[in-house]
């Protein structure tokens, strides 16, 4: 069917696209159904495209003048609307269907309310809203998003936006509202249902991996907290609420600081409640702040990958390595793991889910190695890359290696330590032996077996003899 003969079907359907559609609007036996009333076309129970043909070509008479459309339980999979004939348009609504995406291309400058409720919608075209300069009223709710529409903001103008029941990450709201608060001449959005209002968040705290259910309240106190963010760390570095407690009576926030890519060449100042660090792409050597400074002592999550770190020999009784949730140290110069340091750590698990990273370290490969490579196999549920630990001088993998290659040493008197003294009590035990039958000999039959009768006399002999 010819795209224009859908465009003037549906631009002389009217109905007022913002309220929900009463029962009795759509009978039962109405499918692929549209009929008229007032300025408004309603259509029913709407699958194909095709079933419009014979209301198209009523509704190109100039008699109606349509300024509203209501669509009800359509099931489309892929919903592209065209409405370019429709310049008097001025409300739009489907709702109650079953559409899995929604595009379409509006060139109307008089829509000012849409209604897309209830349908399912995985996805809303980047394109569909962008000529809609005039369009204040905006309702998806009760459907699948997992962002929020592209829509014009236009200064000095309020918006009214029902995000409410959908599936949209906390990330997009946040970002949202960071846009409109750092941007003042944009408009005034409201929210729409705001106790219905949620988002999802991934995080990772203490024990658990979790998806949170965040309100639109609470995210809006992060975004606050956002700006509160506490300063004296170096000033290139960022810094963002993390993870706020909203069981208390009074939100309190842990920070995160990103630190990254800045060329430092040794841990920065933190100031207190930072749980989240970042310093990877640095040229820093030492960890010692994160041992000794007490600002440290909540840090959770620590990343350092890409540095020139050595040990971690320092982190030893710390309160980090007590606590600890992640800590990354992929690609550094780490040359030996002081494992003991780390078991302590996964043995006081607490359910604590620890998650350590030496990815890309080069170690000393010696005899000593061959326990390194016992512990790595032993703790891959900590360990992420344990199969990414290699030796300096070949660049195998430590769990590649062979002990009894690099074990190998040149041998000495100690190596026959063993044989000395089994060969020392084996002859005690002859001799034990030879003694107790030369007696037992002499006193039967009151001579010495040879050789003891041919041993030359001693002088306590004689001594008995007399």
């Amino acid at each position: 069917m010819p795209l224009w003969f859908l465009l003037i079907f549906l631009c002389v359907i009217p109905f007022n696209c913002c309220s929900n559609i009463a029962k009795e609007e759509c009978k039962q036996n109405w499918n692929n159904y549209c009929h008229f009333k007032n300025s408004t076309i309603i259509c029913c129970n709407i699958t194909s495209y095709s079933s419009f043909r014979e209301s198209l070509f009523r509704c190109r008479s100039s008699k109606f003048n349509v300024t509203s459309i209501r669509i009800h339980n359509a099931t489309v999979e892929n919903f592209d609307l065209r409405l370019e004939e429709c310049t008097k348009l001025e409300s739009l609504s489907i709702i109650n269907g079953k559409i899995s995406k929604f595009q379409s291309r509006f060139s109307n400058n008089n829509l000012t309310s849409m209604n897309l409720s209830g349908n399912g919608i995985i996805d809303i075209g980047p394109e569909t809203f962008k000529k809609l300069s005039r369009l204040r009223t905006l309702d998806v709710s009760r459907n699948n998003l997992t962002k929020i529409p592209k829509i014009i903001l236009d200064k000095e103008k309020e918006f009214i936006l029902d995000i409410s029941h959908n599936k949209i990450k906390c990330k997009d709201i946040s970002n949202l509202l960071i846009k409109l608060k750092n941007n003042s001449t944009t408009t005034n959005l409201t929210f729409k249902n705001r106790d219905s209002t949620s988002c999802l968040t991934e995080r990772s705290f203490h024990w658990f991996n979790s998806t949170d259910v965040m309100l639109l309240s609470q995210i809006e106190e992060q975004t606050m907290l956002d700006e509160a963010c506490p300063s004296g760390m170096n000033s290139s570095c960022t810094c963002r609420a993390y993870w706020t407690d909203y069981l208390s009576s009074k939100p309190a926030a842990k920070f995160s600081v990103n630190c990254s890519n800045l060329q430092l060449t040794e841990l920065p100042p933190l100031p207190a409640n930072i749980i989240y660090l970042d310093v990877s792409n640095n040229q820093i050597k030492s960890l010692e702040l994160l041992s000794t400074n007490k600002n440290y002592s909540e840090v959770r999550e620590f990343i350092a990958d890409n540095n020139k770190i050595e040990s971690i020999a320092i982190l030893e009784g710390s309160q980090f390595i007590d606590n600890f949730n992640v800590l990354s140290l992929r690609n550094n110069q780490i040359k030996s793991i002081p494992t003991y340091i780390l078991s302590n750590a996964f043995d006081r698990n607490n359910f604590h889910q620890r998650i350590v990273k030496f990815g890309e370290n080069r170690l000393n490969c010696d005899c000593g190695t061959a326990w390194t490579k016992m512990w790595l196999l032993n703790n891959k549920n900590y360990i992420q890359d344990y199969d990414e630990v290699q030796c300096d001088r070949d660049f195998q993998r430590v769990i590649d290696i062979d002990p009894s290659k690099i074990c190998i040493h040149e041998k000495d008197l100690t190596d026959y330590i063993y044989y000395i003294i089994a060969g020392e009590i084996l002859l005690l035990l002859l001799l034990i032996s030879k003694v107790t039958y030369d007696y037992w000999v002499f006193k039967s039959s009151g001579y010495l077996p040879w050789p003891a009768s041919k041993m030359p006399k001693l002088p306590c002999d004689w001594c008995f003899e007399t």
